[in-house]
C-alpha cells in the first residue's frame, strides 16, 4: 500500500517506500473476529538526538481481536488486544496505522559511530534535579548564640 495512504504516520516521517501488509481475519476458538498479520517498511526519519535523516525498519507483527464496542473491547483486555471497529467495513489503514506509529524508533540513530549527538552515559533522573535546600534553613540564623558564662 501506498505511504500516503497513512496519512497519520507519513506525517511523521520524512520519506519511506510502500507499506507492505499481510493480514489474515478468522474466527478465534470462541468465534470472535480475529486478525494477524505483519505489517512494514523502510523509511526515513529525522534523528531526534542529530537531526540526520535516518533509514529504519519500521515492521508491526499484529493480533487483534476486532470488536463492537469499547464495552466489549473492555471485557477482552487486558488478556487480549482489540479494535473497535463501529462501522460494517473497516479499512486496512484503520487497523494497522497505529502499531506502525508505536513501532517507530525514539531517536532514530542507534549507533553512536553514526550520531554525534549520542549521549555516552545518560545522567539519571536525581543528578538531573538541583539540590534542594530547606525554605526553614535561614531560620537557623536566628537561633540564639550559646554564651560562654
Amino acid at each position: 500500500m501506498p505511504l500516503e495512504a497513512f496519512e497519520r504516520f507519513a506525517a511523521t516521517v520524512a520519506s519511506g517506500g510502500d507499506v507492505e501488509v499481510a493480514v489474515r481475519l478468522e474466527p478465534d476458538d470462541l468465534g470472535r473476529a480475529r486478525v494477524t498479520g505483519s505489517c512494514g517498511l523502510r523509511a526515513e526519519i529525522v534523528c531526534s538526538l542529530c537531526g540526520c535523516e535516518v533509514e529504519v525498519p519500521v515492521e508491526c507483527a499484529l493480533d487483534f481481536r476486532l470488536v463492537a464496542s469499547e464495552a466489549q473491547a473492555q471485557t477482552l483486555m487486558p488478556d487480549l488486544e482489540t479494535v473497535v471497529a463501529t462501522e460494517e467495513r473497516v479499512s486496512v489503514v484503520a487497523l494497522v496505522e497505529d502499531d506502525l506509529l508505536l513501532n517507530l524508533p525514539e531517536a532514530g540513530c542507534d549507533d553512536r559511530d553514526e550520531c554525534e549527538n549520542w549521549a555516552e552515559e545518560r545522567p539519571d533522573v536525581a543528578s538531573r534535579e538541583p539540590e534542594r535546600t530547606s525554605p526553614f534553613a535561614v531560620l537557623g540564623n536566628w537561633k540564639p548564640q550559646e554564651r560562654d558564662n
